[in-house]
């Protein structure tokens, strides 16, 4: 195990490029892999209007994918399982003006699905060809742990958000305390304090409540967090996550909350669908927000056009990737610039 100290990076900082793995797994897609096909297609078009898309796809696909793509997307051509890339890719930090490629380990969220074995070594096999494109500005950083991106966001100034449901759930790495979980986050990202939200969404139960499914960071002290109507399956979690952020506020942390409406519930076979508008993706001067077709949508596309007016707000059909699983922030994993590296991949600088 190599253990380095990093600097946690915001998404909201500028990217290189986006990764995005093309979806392979048949058997979670209930409307069909070529209707989710189209729907990771209208997010990659999204991104690859502002930044270059790695896009991760298995050798037999390729010369059908290049078909349907812009030249700001380069193919790279590995075996794959799944199409997280937000679990499965490296997360990224910065250190001494190097990007560092932090590769955990990855079980398939406790080992719920099979098999995983391609994605398990997908975070080294990207790192690694990163640093082909640029020796000097790739450092890689592997970690005996098993952690998912998705498990938890950064304000950039030394916070880390996490959910107690996920982290300390024992499919994961067993046992384990908070004060264990902490230890692991302040080795690897040098992290002054790690909150934890006791729960995440309503039916999240492939990840087991992932943080960015209920609440994220918009800047150093802007928390977004969904508010859910009183008769939603969510409402008892909104609850006890509030009580949690007033905790951290009355002990000096600044944080600033900021409340949007939940989409309205849905349920399959009895299990509510976890959709977010806080599960969206940053990408350079815009913010690509999931649309669900439900009366929410407006009053979200509307909040993210207030709080950040000099960036695009792209609206995007979600509702056949959630079905999958997963959101939009899910399936994306962002590179922090670096000039050098921008350049590589032929983006703008």
């Amino acid at each position: 195990m190599t253990m380095t100290t990093s600097l946690p990076w915001p998404e909201w900082g500028r990217h290189s490029a986006t990764i995005i793995y093309w979806p392979v797994r048949r058997e979670i897609w209930p409307n069909g892999i070529e209707t989710a096909e189209k729907a990771y297609l209208r997010v990659i078009h999204a991104i690859a209007e502002r930044e270059p898309v790695i896009l991760i796809v298995p050798e037999t696909h390729a010369e059908r994918i290049r078909r349907m793509v812009s030249r700001q997307v380069i193919l790279v051509e590995k075996t794959l399982d799944d199409s997280w890339a937000r679990d499965t890719a490296p997360i990224f930090a910065t250190r001494d003006g190097h990007i560092v490629a932090n590769c955990w380990k990855f079980n398939a969220w406790g080992e719920k699905f099979s098999p995983f074995a391609h994605d398990a070594e997908a975070a080294t096999f990207v790192a690694h060809w990163l640093k082909t494109q640029t020796p000097d500005v790739i450092e890689i950083a592997t970690f005996d742990w098993v952690l998912e991106g998705g498990a938890i966001h950064t304000n950039g100034a030394g916070v880390l958000l996490v959910t107690e449901e996920c982290l300390l759930h024992p499919n994961r790495n067993g046992i384990v305390n908070k004060r264990d979980v902490e230890q692991r986050l302040e080795a690897c990202y040098g992290a002054q304090r790690v909150l934890w939200l006791p729960l995440g969404l309503e039916g999240d139960v492939d990840t087991d409540g992932h943080i960015d499914n209920v609440a994220c960071f918009l800047d150093e002290h802007t928390l977004l967090m969904q508010r859910p109507s009183r008769n939603d399956p969510d409402w008892p979690r909104f609850e006890k996550n509030l009580a949690a952020i007033k905790q951290w506020q009355a002990e000096g942390v600044k944080i600033d909350l900021a409340l949007i409406d939940l989409p309205e519930p849905v349920f399959v076979q009895g299990i509510k669908v976890p959709r977010s508008y806080v599960n969206f993706a940053w990408a350079n001067h815009a913010i690509v927000l999931p649309a669900f077709d439900c009366p929410q949508d407006d009053a979200a596309r509307e909040f993210f056009r207030q709080a950040f007016p000099n960036r695009d707000v792209v609206s995007v059909p979600a509702n056949d990737i959630v079905a999958g699983g997963g959101g939009i922030h899910c399936i994306t994993m962002p590179i922090p610039h670096h000039e050098t590296l921008t350049s590589a991949l032929g983006g703008f600088i």
